[in-house]
């Protein structure tokens, strides 16, 4: 949990300071290593940040094509990458919404990646495929907490959407009102 050094003429600590090397100054050196985006993603503080480092992942994948690393290595590799800007994606909606006043449910939820994404195949950006499943709750409720996750959805997809995934012509996305569904009519559907 050491974030800045300073380092002094000689190394002993009761020698003038020359200079500070940051944990930031160690990432920029290192490059595009996957381990340091995603741990970008999840400090990124708004979607041009998150949109900056989306495409520093590609760079990464055109350095690996071009030296011809495994494929399921890649896949790999950059599945890791989307499922961090997805849940980045995520969090920065919630935040959104807790900006405009609009508080989340306490209500379990899970967002679902389909296609190429769930399966973990996704190399290039393509488009979005996904779902979004929540608790059940008392029929009293269930209304306003559709509604909550549905501008969720939106927000997510809308982020999703700025880092270059397009939307999905087919509209399976959380965002469309039959793919944000509660547990009990998921099963409904799927049974």
């Amino acid at each position: 949990k050491i974030n800045h050094l300073c380092l002094t003429e000689n190394g002993e600590d009761n020698t003038p300071v020359i200079g500070v090397i940051s944990e930031h100054d160690l990432m920029v050196l290192q490059g595009n290593n996957p381990a340091i985006l995603i741990r970008e993603m999840k400090r990124s503080r708004d979607v041009r940040q998150l949109k900056g480092i989306r495409l520093r992942a590609e760079e990464l994948l055109d350095k690996y094509l071009d030296q011809e690393v495994s494929i399921s290595y890649i896949t790999g590799i950059m599945s890791e990458i989307n499922d961090a800007l997805i849940v980045r994606s995520i969090e920065l909606a919630v935040s959104a919404l807790e900006a405009a006043g609009k508080l989340a449910p306490q209500v379990d939820f899970c967002w679902l990646a389909l296609g190429s994404e769930g399966r973990r195949e996704q190399l290039l950006r393509t488009d979005q495929d996904n779902a979004l499943v929540f608790s059940d709750v008392p029929e009293s409720e269930y209304e306003q907490v559709k509604a909550y996750f549905l501008d969720l959805a939106v927000r997510t997809t809308e982020i999703l959407n700025e880092c270059g995934f397009d939307y999905c012509p087919a509209d399976m996305m959380a965002s469309n009102p039959r793919w944000c569904l509660s547990l009990k009519e998921w099963k409904a559907c799927l049974l």
